[in-house]
């Protein structure tokens, strides 16, 4: 039996962030107010848990690399 490595993105090690930290993950490059429109956005990862948005990490990065294509 081999052992099978599982590599998770995580931003400062938490694999779910708040709208701005994803915005300073992506370094400026989307303004905050489009990330939070994008968590609005169906087919978007982000989970609404009572008023509070996490978007998790890993799913974000497979979102945007999908777009790129």
């Amino acid at each position: 039996m081999q052992d099978e490595t599982i590599q998770v993105v995580t931003y400062n090690g938490k694999p779910l962030v708040p709208p701005k930290d994803l915005y300073k993950m992506l370094g400026g490059a989307i303004s905050l107010p489009s990330i939070y429109d994008l968590c609005h956005r169906e087919g978007f990862p982000c989970l609404h848990i009572g008023k509070k948005l996490l978007v998790p990490v890993q799913a974000a990065y497979e979102w945007f690399q999908q777009q790129k294509n």
